[in-house]
């Protein structure tokens, strides 16, 4: 009788979205390689060639290199069928024969298709220098003796896997477009016929590497330059339209940038700073009676809003074209209280692709004028009913700066800043927040890397008087130069002479129609300075103005702006925009130079009139102006920064060259690792026969390190100011297992034995100051993070661990390669030392979330970062029972040993070597249900039975 397992909802496989089948080896190599695939769907290329206007000699030229470079891929299958032997391989040998007579068929119809754009395949005598390191990296996989199945197929998968991608998003974004030359390419791509092929590899490769003969890292290592070569041979094509010109970046803030809209949080700083004056005063009593008051007041304020902006919708905004739409109240106030707002969305239920069916409209841009206006007058009234509320009183700078740290940017966001700072675009911020200082002290750090020199570059020079140690004096600069590099237009409270809050606001953005204002005069002074350096020999062209919003009061400028491009799942915003006829397109179907040109002065189809201006309304009815939709910032770097250049050399890629650990190595490390601590030092001691330790670094021995040549162990953590728990732990079990303790802070908690009462998140920027200071110079001989409080921290974690493993495994190749005098005696040691280098440090990841006393350290956001960053780069991961539960992110409890084995099982498919789930809450959790049943019979605790003996049980899982 089969065993009977739970019910799991599962997103039926649509193969039409160009996305392997979740769950096997494949998917999580795609999803490793995101910045690489989304670099190339907004590659000039494939750009250009979904839009019909790639030139026709770079389109033949590509023709030829195709043909050239599928020869070797049908090679390629050849060598892998070779190795296809015994019985366990006769399912791949079936697929792989069907994949290679594909390829031959393909490369019979690549003749005719080639005849058909005036070229021969024959003509090809020598392959471009990015075709050539294409073909070479597969011919040294393949022909690689001791290379399997699936490593050659790892190497050969990205290309077929981002072709049926590019084909089925390029299908999508230009469905109702009229069809030009290279359509054909998009069709034959986004076919069933085509996508069946990657299917079918993806399937094989998936089975092949349940074996686990094959370590994720090897073929992540595969996978990834395959991709990276791709994007390569895209760039090597003749006569590619020049990249985009971006001239002038401008962004919304609130759920823009955020992760949440941070009026609540301004607001909860308010209350607190109320209370604890109260507190001080008065009390703890009157302190919390004045909470629940004020509580009670932002909450009115909240549903006031709510309510009133529903009756304003219901009476300037027509029927939603599509049936049974539900649109719920979007703004910084319906956000501010938190339980409201998330019940109000939870009752819209998910409804992102509502209008997806729905006939488009004529566009209105009278009636759309009018609508913003009117939606710009109701939220000024209600600033207005804020500001008599005088429920910001009493706050200060400090305040506000400190409630700063506890909002996180989306991922990617501060990139994208940075490197727009760093290209030298300006970039400003728009919003209609209530306190500068807020957004400002939020994109401090952002600021800070833009405004800080170029690695390469010299940097400024102070005065004399900063030399000479004038703190304020470096302060202001410091300050200067985060002003010049992002430029933030918001309100401001307004302080009294204390330097408290008065409760009122200086008003410069207070809604959309005041973003409208802004932005034109943003883009007036963009236009200026152009004009002012058009007689100088160096001067750039005008490059198009970018704004990217998510919510209605961004409507206006989105329109304004030469590309308009929104993030983010609001409804109303979509609702509003399908209902006055306005369109929105994939990114990916925006073209390389905009047709309209708002910032050099023209006309645009994407005005929107204001005001007196209804005959230019009326002007513009006929047009339908469109507006683009990001999934990601990521999706928003790649389509304004183009593809990164990727080394055309080949790199080494011999069998063995990334992760050559066993099995048994790392089972030894987790079972001789009873608790995070204890891991830490094991790492550097039980896995030093899988790293190649630089000869600057002192040597890992092959047991515990000795007290006269301790190996360096880093621990990347938070302080906690108690000394049980952290940074302060970490190194003293480092020290009591013979290591030599290394620290980088990632956070400092004002913390005891009676719980966390606060938390200051170090900055990214420093935070990546301190470990470029300790890993290229002490050179850790094993690592261990404990609490990263936000995505950013992890993103910048993972980024220097990675950085400072690929310097390893260069000294490692390197080392290997260099002259040596060789003896018969040496022949086992040789071979032993081979089978060490170029291999992952082993790293610890504790994925602290929740302290013992159960205050959260970190954000929602860290999970989903650490599932993608930094779990698949750990030796072992450490989780407590929450921690689990979190990382598997299901819903489902961990209250058992049971519970503990599944889950276990679920994070090692992260990409981890271990798993060490502790289990310390558990036997907690089973004393207090002993303690619950006793209570349950009305037993007092001295007449309960004698409690069963409760053990603390750990479970380990390696992958057997």
């Amino acid at each position: 009788m089969a065993e009977a397992t739970p019910s799991v909802q599962i997103r039926p496989y649509n193969q039409f979205e160009g996305l392997p089948i979740s769950g096997g080896m494949s998917e999580r190599l795609w999803n490793n390689t995101q910045q690489e695939v989304l670099e190339a769907l907004h590659h000039p290329f494939v750009t250009s060639l979904a839009l019909g206007t790639l030139d026709r000699c770079c389109f033949q030229h590509y023709i030829l290199q195709d043909a050239f470079f599928l020869s070797y891929f049908a090679k390629a299958y050849a060598a892998a069928l070779d190795k296809c032997n015994g019985p366990q391989h006769s399912h791949t040998k079936v697929v792989l024969s069907k994949l290679l007579l594909g390829v031959h068929t393909e490369l019979q119809l690549h003749s005719s298709y080639a005849a058909q754009w005036g070229v021969s395949v024959s003509e090809v005598l020598q392959p471009s220098a990015a075709t050539a390191a294409y073909t070479d990296y597969l011919m040294e996989v393949a022909n690689d003796p001791e290379a399997s199945v699936a490593e050659i197929l790892a190497a050969m998968i990205p290309c077929s896997r981002l072709y049926g991608y590019l084909g089925c998003q390029l299908s999508a974004a230009t469905a109702g477009l009229p069809e030009h030359a290279y359509s054909e390419w998009v069709k034959t791509y986004s076919s069933a016929e085509y996508l069946a092929g990657p299917v079918a590899k993806e399937e094989c490769f998936d089975k092949l590497c349940e074996a686990g003969t094959v370590s994720y890292d090897r073929l992540k290592q595969l996978y990834t330059r395959a991709m990276q070569l791709e994007l390569n041979f895209f760039s090597a094509q003749p006569g590619l339209p020049s990249s985009r010109r971006i001239g002038l970046f401008i962004c919304d803030f609130d759920e823009t940038c955020t992760e949440q809209d941070t009026i609540g949080v301004l607001m909860n700083a308010a209350v607190e700073a109320k209370v604890k004056a109260c507190s001080a005063s008065q009390g703890s009593t009157a302190a919390e009676q004045l909470k629940q008051l004020l509580s009670a007041q932002v909450k009115q304020l909240a549903d006031n809003y709510i309510a009133k902006q529903q009756l304003l919708l219901a009476q300037i905004l027509p029927p939603d074209p599509t049936p049974a739409a539900a649109v719920v109240a979007h703004s910084s106030m319906a956000v501010a209280t938190g339980p409201t707002a998330s019940a109000a969305a939870a009752a819209a239920g998910d409804n992102a692709a509502i209008g997806a069916a729905a006939a488009p409209r004529r566009y209105d841009a009278a009636g759309l004028a009018g609508f913003c206006q009117q939606l710009s007058d109701f939220d000024i009234a209600m600033n207005q009913v804020v500001v008599d509320s005088d429920c910001l009183a009493g706050l200060t700078a400090d305040d506000i700066k400190r409630a700063a740290t506890r909002v996180q940017l989306q991922p990617g966001c501060r990139q994208v800043l940075v490197d727009a700072a760093a290209a030298h675009i300006p970039v400003a911020v728009l919003s209609v927040n209530w306190s500068k200082t807020l957004v400002s002290s939020v994109l401090a750090p952002t600021a800070m890397a833009a405004a800080a020199p170029t690695p390469g570059t010299a940097a400024a020079i102070p005065p004399a008087a900063a030399v000479d140690g004038s703190e304020q004096q470096q302060q202001g600069q410091q300050q200067q130069q985060q002003d010049q590099s992002i430029h933030v237009h918001a309100n401001e409270l307004i302080w009294g002479p204390d330097g408290t809050a008065t409760g009122d606001i200086e008003w410069e953005v207070q809604c959309g129609t005041d973003k409208h204002t802004a932005m034109n005069k943003l883009l007036q002074q963009y236009l200026h300075s152009r004009s002012c350096s058009a007689s100088t020999d160096t001067a750039a062209p005008v490059g198009a103005a970018v704004y990217v919003g998510d919510s209605t009061s961004d409507i206006l400028p989105l329109l304004k702006a030469d590309c308009g491009i929104i993030i983010g799942h609001n409804k109303l915003l979509r609702r509003v925009l399908r209902t006055f006829g306005v369109r929105t397109q994939p990114l990916c179907s925006a073209p390389m130079v905009p047709v309209n040109r708002t910032s050099t002065g023209g006309s645009s189809s994407n005005n929107v009139a204001i005001g007196n201006g209804s005959s230019s309304a009326q002007h513009n009815a006929a047009f339908a102006p469109v507006l683009y939709e990001a999934a990601s910032w990521h999706e928003i770097s790649a389509f304004l920064f183009g593809p990164s250049s990727y080394s055309t050399h080949t790199d080494r890629v011999a069998h063995g060259s990334i992760n050559g650990s066993s099995a048994g190595n790392g089972t030894a490390l987790c079972a001789a690792a009873t608790t995070t601590g204890a891991a830490i030092a094991s790492a550097a001691a039980a896995m030093a026969t899988d790293v190649q330790v630089p000869a600057a670094a002192p040597a890992v021995a092959p047991a515990v390190a000795t007290a006269a040549n301790p190996s360096p162990v880093l621990t990347i953590a938070g302080s906690d100011s108690g000394g049980g728990a952290g940074i302060q732990a970490d190194l003293k079990t480092i020290m009591a297992n013979g290591g030599f303790g290394l620290s980088v802070l990632t956070a400092v908690t004002a913390q005891n034995t009676r719980g966390v009462q606060d938390v200051h998140t170090i900055p990214p920027a420093f935070l990546a100051q301190q470990l470029d200071s300790v890993l290229y110079d002490l050179k850790p001989a094993a690592i261990k993070t404990g609490m990263l409080p936000d995505a950013a921290s992890v993103e910048v974690v993972a980024d220097k661990l990675m950085q400072y493993i690929a310097s390893l495994e260069q000294q490692g190749a390197t080392a290997e390669g260099s002259p040596a005098n060789h003896t018969d005696d040496d022949a086992g040691r040789d071979e032993q030392q081979k089978r060490q280098s170029n291999v992952q440090l082993p790293i610890v990841v504790d994925p602290v979330m929740i302290s013992t006393s159960g205050h959260a350290l970190a954000v929602g956001s860290v999970a989903d970062a650490l599932k993608r960053r930094l779990i698949p780069l750990a030796a072992v991961i450490t989780p407590n029972l929450s921690e689990a539960e979190k990382l598997c992110g299901d819903g489902r409890p961990v209250q058992s040993v049971e519970d503990m084995e599944t889950a276990a099982a679920e994070l090692h498919k992260l990409g981890c070597k271990s798993v060490l789930l502790k289990g310390g809450h558990l036997a907690q959790l089973q004393h207090q249900q002993q303690q619950a049943a006793a209570a349950a019979v009305g037993l007092q605790q001295e007449e309960a039975a004698p409690q069963q003996l409760v053990q603390a049980i750990d479970v380990l899982y390696d992958g057997q």
